[in-house]
This record gives C-alpha cells, structure tokens and sequence, in this order.
C-alpha cells in the first residue's frame, strides 16, 4: 500500500533555458534600436516596417528559447514534519528500575510478533504523586527511535473537576499532524474517522496522562498496529487489550537518594538516620520526598532532623509538604482530588477508617464502621483500593484479605473527621470494637475451653489451630483496639477484649511483653467498671503473666487478692482458681510446704464443683514418684526411671536452696524386685524407652521407703516433717525438657483420689503387684513432674 496521501493537482510550469536570457537580451537591443529609429528622418511606411520587423523578431526568439513540455514535480516529503510534543524527563529522575524493565519487555514482547495485532496501550496507575508520569516521560524518551512519525501527549486532568473532552485532544493532535481544520469537523465520530485515517500507515508514540475513566481513553486510541499508547491514571481503566502495570511507592534506598540529589548528597551522608527518618514520615510518596527535598535546598540553616521533627506531628506534616496548592506541589491537593472523585459512602468510610489505631483491617471491619453487611463493606473497601485511597496489605494466616489506609491519606481523612460528628463516630468505632470482642472471645474459648468455664468442654483440634491463627494476624489489631477501647474509656470493651486476649497469650504462651501490657489494660478497666468479679479474674490474668516472666512476688500478690476476692463473692470455681495459682508461685519460689496446702485444698475444690479437667491438672503438682494409678497398665520388664531434681528448703522458707540433678536407676537387683528384664548398663536404649513410653511403667514392688533410700543423694541430711524434700520430674540442667508420664495429662489415666486418713497427698493409695508403696513414717514428702509446672 501507498504512503503517499490524495494531493491537489499542481499547477503546470515551463521548463526554463539558457536561451531565454539570449531572447531577453535581444528583445531589448530591437526595442533600443527602434527607439531610435523613429528620431531619424524616414518616410512612414519605413518606420512601420521597422517596428513590424522589431516585434516579429522577439516574437521568435521567445518562441524559439522556450518549450511546451510539462516540468515534473518536485519531490514532495511522504508526512509533514514528524511532531514532537513529548515532555522532558525530570531532572532528579531516581529508581524505577524494575518498572522500566517491565515496559520494555511488553515493548519487546509486541515487536517480535509477527501476526496483525491491535496497537499496544500500557496503562500505569497508582496514587497521586506516586511517580507515574514521570515514568512515561522517562520511558517514552527511551523509545523515540521506534516512531518516526512522531510523538503526541496530552493531559487529560483527569483529576480535575472538568476533565478535558476526547474531542478536544483529538483536535489537537490532528493539527499536529498537519490536518487544516478550515470548518467544523463535527462531533466525536466525525472526528475519530479523521483520526483514523491520518494515522494510518504510521508509527506513532501516544502519551495520555492523568485519565480519569476508560470513555475518555478509548477514542484516542488509534487503530494502525504501528502505533502505541502509554496511560497514567490513578486507577485502573480496564480497557481491553491493555497491560495494567501499578506503580507503587519507592523503596527506602530510592527515597534517600531522591531526596539526595535535592538536598545534598553530604547533608544526608551526615545524617543518615534522620534522612530515613523523613522517607519513612513521608510514607516512600516521591512527590512528599520531592517536597522536602526541594525546602531543604532553598533552607540551607535546616538541617534533618529539624525537617524529621517537623514533619513528626501529624497535625502539620501535610502543611509542611505543600509548596503550593497545585497536584504537583502539594500532598493534600492530591489527595483531595481523589478523594472528590468518591462516592458519599467512600468518603464516609474513608473518614471512620482513620478513627482506628490498627495497622490493618479484615473486610468485615468496614461492613461494621458503615453499618451494613460484611460483604457490602469489603466492596465499598475495594472501591477505595480502586482510587488509590488505601491498598491491600494481603492475606493473613486464617485466609482473610486485610486492607490499610496509607499514612498521608490517614492523616488527611483524620483532619475531615470531624464532618461525621462525635456521636456518629464514637458508635461506628463502638461496633468494631463489639466485633472484635466476638470474635476474640469466639477464638480464645476454642483454644482453651476449660479456661472460660467449669465442666471440662473439649474444642477439637481444628479449632485450636484456627484461634493460633487467628491470634497470630490480629495481634497488633487486637492490641491497638485495646488501646483504643480504653482511650474512648469503654471500659467493658477493654475489659472484654484484654481478658480475651490473655487467655489466647496464655494458652499459645507467647507474646509475653503484649499479654503484659493488656492485662495491666484490663485491672485497670476492671476498677473503672467497679466489677469486682471481673477485677479478681483480671488479676488473675496479670499473676499468670507475671509469674512466667519471673515476677513471683508480684503475681504471688495478684493471685492472693483475687482469692480474697472470689471468697468474698461466692466464687468457688474461680477460687479454686486462684488457690491453685498461689500455689503454683509458691512452688515456683521453693515453698513446697505452703504450695501443698494451697495445691490440696485447690483439689478438692474443684473435686467438689465436679471440674475433673482442673482436679487433674492441679493434681499433677502432687503425683508421687513411684506411686502407680489405679487403671495403670502394668508391664513386667518397663520401669520409669525419670530424672529427679530435688531441693530443700528449710521451714523459714529462706531463699538459700540446694538443687541437684540426678538419674535415679534401678540397680540389677531392684529391676528384678520390680519385675523387670534383665536390661543392662547404666541408661536405656532408644527403642527400650520407647516400649516403655507406649505400654505405660511397670509397678515397683519396692516400699516408698526404700525408693526414698534410692534418692537420698539428693538429700543426704535428715529432714524432719516441717523440712520436707520435693523431688520433680525434670530434665538436667540443660537438657531437653522430657515429656511427663500418661497419665499426668489430663486425657491420659485418671489421678487418683487424696488418700484418707490425713495421710501426705504426695504418696497414692494405689497397690503395686508385690504391696503397696507407702511413705516413709515422721517424713512428710511430694514428688511432682515437670508437667505439673504449667
């Protein structure tokens, strides 16, 4: 096909030669010598001859020295002057390293196709000021090669409150191209025919920024394969056929060398930590860094970390990045042409959002802030990702997409708060707070039943994994609604979400600084309510964390006040309780004597509210060591040999003590008495603890007496009733912690009951195959396993 477009036709002209200057020349002697002629003397008729002469003369010389043949055309250029209307690159141009890789590859991609395709249009959306059309003018420099026929670009302000019509920029674009546009075109259809046809057979670059919707776009994009279109919005257009690429914020290392380049490569060097600082305040934005960039150059006396400080309080950070009010100059500007483009319902969701401390949200938080339905307000959140008011920060452990607000937009939503008024706001926050103490409740009774009521409850393992989960994605959101109940001083909330939050710590026994932090929270929430019952459970709450952070004391005092507490209030279950937690400190600090009283009294306590879950935990405090349950399987041939670590402690319960680790073992002549094998050598074999582990203990035929003559390494000096010895199952010093016994879980084998008689709960009243194993008589001894610490 012809590149020549329909031209007028050309007006004919006459070749010219040399002999026409000749002819000239002639002419003008006849006509000089003519002249003369007539002032001579002659007769009439000689002077008319003369002249007749003259004129047939010149007549033929021009005849002669011209010719009929027609002059062809001069070469006429196939377009006009290609047009050039691309903007330049910015100066301080930084980064964007892997999204000019990604453009030329969709670039590279389309020019090695060899079948007949539409032309390419490449739409690159993000936040304003995010950097996007500084990008297409920086790549659009880079391929100017590739179109020779020129390069168009217009803003269509998308932004703005009247956007430029598709008409208009078409319009533009032809005059570029050389179209004279002597009458009216007519409308958009009109005009795109146009468009058409002067852009075919060429290969032509388009640039279209800040586009507000796809019906603008659509128009401009021509229908010649050779040509190509780069668009910039601050949402997706979702135009067929296009490549959407999102541009995001820079990275730290970006943001300092933007920032660099505009302030002085030796005043960020020398304070390097105050430069992060201000590209972390200004949220990684280009257009924020830019700002700042260009104060501190005109601010020679500033220095960093003045313009950290500065910046560092929220009520002034989006005046001191704001040059002028123009998109380009000013954060709040841009922003604010987003957030004009939403609906009422954006723009209130928009506004509630920066109500909330947390990082992040579920889906269902909007639903909640909006009043409506959890669907409804994941939709309205999408609607926000669209205009690039907030963004999605992924999907947690349980499966949920989680949504943020960005930093700048927060804090321009938080200076238009105040349009929703207190009342609206403070219920919208109230609801979501509600939420998250459902669910929160919801997870922690599924982690840990027999926490939130008596009667043992059992949670299967499902739901036990998923409340891990669910703890672990909404920690920080949980901790920041605690903070957020208790400075809207809604107390039961507070309350309600940190004894929930506890018990999830408490059960998983991690975030030990956050658990600490809320159960303060909720002891003062509980004063604020006046609930005593919920003050007790509250410090319960607050020993638990204190005591595995080592502050015995304190817990011992916490554990202690809520037992006054339930006692008071007719609170048997949670009594029982709080007995069981003093004794447990008690045991911790070596008080062995004191712990007992409180560990027995907590058994029958609960023995009476008919809670076997908690009898039996608690009675993994008191289980003898070589006492057997009833039920137990009996193997000749396996016989428990744990490691003991012993400690005394004297009556006045003195914090010197004496701990040793040692293996008790059976010596060839006590595994026969105890009915075992012949099993050699000083320590078992794997596969022998193994059976051992699987069939349960066998029974050892041996007295307590002489099981206590066994360990008397441990204590070799005599010890009267008031000076008792308490052995547990543990580890060496060092070693891995071993697993207790079956039936010191609570699934395993029943515990025995408390022997009558007065007798030591430490000793069992269950009978081995060869006699029972009673205690020694005047000595008053326990022996606990490792897994009764807990």
């Amino acid at each position: 096909m012809s590149d020549r477009l329909p031209d007028p036709q050309e007006p004919r002209r006459r070749r010219a030669s040399l002999a026409a200057p000749v002819a000239a020349g002639l002419a003008a002697a006849t006509a000089s010598a003519l002249a003369a002629s007539l002032e001579w003397e002659l007769p009439p008729e000689a002077k008319i001859g003369v002249t007749a002469a003259a004129a047939v003369l010149v007549g033929l010389t021009t005849w002669v020295s011209t010719g009929h043949r027609q002059r062809p055309a001069a070469p006429r250029p196939r377009f006009p002057r290609a047009p050039d209307q691309w903007p330049p690159v910015p100066e301080h141009f930084t980064g964007r390293t892997e999204a000019l890789a990604e453009l030329r590859a969709v670039f590279t991609a389309r020019r090695r196709a060899k079948d007949v395709s539409p032309p390419l249009v490449v739409s690159v959306y993000g936040r304003g000021g995010v950097g996007k059309s500084a990008l297409i003018a920086r790549f659009g420099q880079e391929i100017a090669g590739a179109f020779p026929h020129g390069r168009l670009h217009a803003d269509l302000r998308g932004g703005a409150g009247a956007p430029v019509r598709p008409e208009e920029v078409l319009i533009g674009f032809l005059r570029a191209l050389g179209v004279r546009l002597t009458t009216d075109p007519g409308g958009l259809e009109e005009l795109r025919k146009l468009w058409l046809t002067w852009t075919k057979d060429r290969r032509i670059l388009i640039g279209l920024d800040n586009a507000h919707s796809a019906d603008q776009v659509k128009p401009l994009i021509p229908a010649e394969p050779g040509c190509a279109v780069l668009v910039t919005s601050r949402q997706p257009l979702f135009l067929n056929g296009t490549h959407d690429s999102r541009l995001g914020v820079l990275s730290e290392a970006q943001g300092v060398e933007l920032l660099a380049r505009l302030a002085g490569s030796a005043r960020v060097v020398d304070d390097l930590h105050a430069a992060k600082k201000i590209v972390e305040l200004c949220d990684h934005l280009p257009l924020a860094i830019s700002i700042c960039g260009g104060r501190l150059a005109t601010r020679e006396q500033w220095t960093l970390r003045e313009m950290a400080a500065r910046l560092a309080d929220e009520r002034r950070i989006l005046d001191q990045l704001e040059l002028a009010p123009t998109t380009d100059k000013s954060v709040r500007a841009s922003v604010q042409l987003s957030y004009d483009d939403c609906t009422g319902m954006q723009r209130r969701l928009l506004r509630l959002l920066s109500s909330l401390t947390s990082p992040d949200v579920p889906g269902w938080v909007a639903g909640e802030l909006l009043d409506i339905s959890g669907l409804d307000g994941a939709d309205q959140l999408e609607a926000l990702i669209d205009a690039q008011l907030a963004e999605c920060s992924g999907t947690d452990q349980t499966g949920a997409m989680r949504y943020r607000l960005h930093d700048l937009v927060r804090v321009f939503a938080a200076e238009l708060a105040a349009e929703d008024g207190e009342e609206r706001r403070r219920a919208a926050v109230e609801r979501v707070l509600s939420g998250y103490r459902r669910r929160a409740e919801e997870a922690a009774q599924d982690r840990w039943p027999q926490d939130w009521s008596k009667g043992g409850r059992r949670s299967s393992a499902e739901g036990q994994v998923h409340a891990g989960d669910w703890l672990n994605a909404e920690r920080l959101s949980l901790v920041s609604m605690v903070h957020l109940a208790r400075q809207e001083e809604l107390w039961e909330l507070t309350w309600g979400l940190a004894r929930a939050f506890c018990s999830l710590c408490h059960s998983l026994r991690a975030y030990w600084s956050d658990w600490q932090a809320v159960a303060e929270l909720g002891c003062e929430a509980a004063l604020r309510m006046g609930d005593r019952r919920a003050h007790a459970i509250s410090l319960l709450d607050r020993a638990a964390v204190q005591g595995g952070l080592g502050a015995h004391e304190l817990g011992r005092a916490d554990a202690e006040r809520a037992l006054e507490l339930f006692t008071e209030l007719g609170e048997s279950w949670w009594a029982a309780r709080a007995r069981r937690t003093v004794g447990m400190t008690l045991f911790s600090d070596g008080h062995l004597d004191r712990a007992q009283d409180h560990l027995v009294g907590a058994i029958a306590a609960f023995r009476a509210q008919d809670d076997p879950w908690w009898m039996a935990r608690t009675q993994r405090a008191t289980w003898p060591s070589c006492a057997w349950p009833s039920g137990a399987p009996k193997r000749p041939g396996s016989c428990w040999r744990p490691r003991w670590r012993c400690s005394s402690t004297r009556a006045t319960a003195t914090p010197r003590r004496r701990r040793c680790a040692r293996t008790a073992r059976c010596s060839p002549p006590r595994r026969a008495a105890c009915g075992a094998t012949a099993t050699s050598g000083p320590r078992r074999t794997a596969s022998s603890r193994r059976t051992s582990a699987s069939t349960g203990p066998a029974p050892c035929s041996a007295s307590a007496g002489s099981c206590g003559r066994r360990r008397a390494a441990c204590a070799p000096r005599a010890r009267s009733a008031t000076r008792p010895t308490a052995c547990a199952s543990s580890t060496s010093s060092g070693g891995p912690r071993r697993s207790s016994p079956p039936w010191a879980t609570p699934g395993g084998w029943p515990a025995p009951p408390c022997p009558p008689g007065g007798r030591s709960p430490g000793w069992a009243a269950s009978r081995s195959p060869n006699g029972s194993c009673a205690g020694p008589s005047g000595r008053s001894r326990s022996w606990t396993t490792s897994g009764g610490r807990r």
